[in-house]
């Protein structure tokens, strides 16, 4: 099973923002997408998730080019957690989370019983469960991102694209969030995040695809992107590069 951008270009108002973008999304893998501002990061999780549609190329779900999937039957493939979301305050959190199950949801079918577990598991995997019938409202920005992280997993959808998944959480939360996406991981879940902690994207990606002015500058393993020449050459940085357990870790050189 694959998620694949294939030779994919899109321009917007005539300005090129992605050329020739091509790469698979497997499961069982984290692929990191890293880049300096304005480099494309976010237009490709909105094009995976058919927000966009390319210009040249396909998106392809499994070889089938989505532009002929339906928006629902797209929802129980692909999961996002979008870096801005304007969020429905008028909701309590507990209901919040339980819209991430309307794919699976017939028009007027309440949710069951199995549904109902599956939010309270997600949400006391993202420890938001003791603010279940708390107000979106009230809730803080890191709370909000915790809760969009639980209403995402209980899509339960075969491919989750993540934008800047640790925004807004402090570094108990940020590391909490890593380790349970991790956990995720399982031959049936493939898991695409978009991150500008380098340092992060080293510890929790098996591949990271650098992307510099719209196109793919290289793809490969943490070690082999992540390098002191690449920092330099791609965000304009001079760095040390150390290793933690097998990982690198960026040090940059004031």
């Amino acid at each position: 099973m694959s998620l694949a951008l294939s030779s994919v270009s899109f321009d917007y108002q005539d300005k090129n923002i992605l050329f020739d973008i091509s790469f698979e999304l497997s499961t069982n893998e984290i692929l990191g997408v890293i880049g300096p501002n304005g480099a494309g990061k976010s237009t490709i999780i909105k094009l995976l998730s058919k927000i966009l549609s390319p210009s040249k190329g396909s998106v392809l779900l499994n070889n089938i080019d989505i532009k002929k999937l339906s928006r629902k039957d797209l929802a129980k493939k692909i999961a996002v957690l979008p870096q801005s979301y304007v969020m429905p305050e008028a909701f309590s959190v507990f209901e919040l989370v339980m819209m991430g199950r309307t794919p699976h949801l017939g028009l007027w079918q309440q949710e069951t019983i199995e549904d109902i577990q599956l939010v309270e598991d997600a949400m006391q995997q993202t420890g938001i469960w003791e603010m279940r019938e708390r107000m979106a409202a009230e809730l803080s920005g890191g709370e909000r991102q915790r809760l969009l992280i639980a209403r995402a997993l209980v899509q339960e959808a075969t491919y989750l694209l993540l934008d800047e998944p640790t925004n807004h959480l402090d570094i108990k939360h940020q590391l909490q969030s890593l380790r349970f996406l991790k956990e995720k991981l399982s031959s049936e879940l493939g898991i695409l995040v978009v991150i500008h902690d380098l340092n992060m994207a080293a510890q929790l990606c098996d591949r990271i695809l650098l992307l510099h002015e719209g196109k793919v500058a290289t793809i490969g393993t943490p070690k082999d992107v992540l390098t002191k020449e690449n920092i330099k050459s791609y965000f304009e940085t001079e760095a040390q590069i150390l290793s933690n357990d097998g990982h690198p870790v960026i040090v940059p050189t004031l």
